[in-house]
């Protein structure tokens, strides 16, 4: 026990303290920034909160025991901090845990013959949510092309229409929660800005072709 008490020796504490909180912020910035996002999350339970309950464990143990001797205060505070950063990691972690288990979506990618990919996400019970397709922009980034539709709780469809280039093209259909028609946003689009109204008497499933808007060029 002498030995774990020599002077400094709460450097071993801060260290994981350190370890743990950078390796909790390093997976949130790749998550941010990858494809993958949310599949790092793994990483956090498995090697994050463990450090963290490292720190803090091994800190309460030797700092009970150098205060109990009265020994090594430049240890103690040493100890403490890595004791803060490993509980702050441990912390962050859990609620970092809980918001991908309550919010993140599934995402399932599935690559066609035309090169495009249709994007389907889900919510947790692989209950669909949103199917979108994908391609390749002038600007050489994934951008939304084509059909786009979005599901309620029930399964109603609360948006529908298409996209081209990223941005709102055609007739948009948007529906409430309840199902009813929303006239305010349903009409027709063109570079994602709503340029012709629908009318909320047109049924549900109904989508009436409409002439452009004068002026209007489809594009190749």
């Amino acid at each position: 026990m002498e030995a774990a008490l020599r002077p400094h020796r709460g450097g071993t504490v801060l260290a994981l303290g350190v370890l743990s909180l950078a390796t909790f912020l390093a997976i949130v910035c790749l998550e941010s920034r990858s494809s993958e996002a949310g599949q790092l999350h793994v990483l956090v339970g498995f090697v994050v909160v463990p450090l963290g309950l490292l720190a803090c464990i091994l800190g309460w143990r030797q700092s009970a025991a150098m205060r109990a001797r009265r020994i090594d205060p430049a240890g103690r505070r040493k100890t403490r901090i890595g004791q803060v950063l490993g509980a702050a990691a441990v912390v962050l972690s859990v609620l970092l845990l809980a918001w991908v288990f309550l919010f993140f979506r599934e995402e399932e990618s599935v690559l066609m013959s035309d090169g495009t990919c249709v994007v389907t996400q889900f919510r947790n019970g692989h209950v669909p949510e949103v199917q979108y397709h994908e391609a390749l922009g002038s600007d050489g980034h994934l951008v939304k092309e084509g059909l786009y539709v979005r599901w309620g709780h029930d399964g109603v469809k609360l948006e529908e229409g298409s996209y081209h280039e990223g941005k709102r093209l055609g007739e948009w259909t948007f529906r409430n929660e309840d199902g009813s028609f929303d006239a305010a946003r349903s009409g027709y689009y063109a570079n994602d800005v709503r340029v012709e109204g629908r009318a909320a008497s047109s049924p549900p499933g109904d989508y009436p072709v409409k002439l452009p808007p004068a002026g209007y060029t489809q594009p190749r």
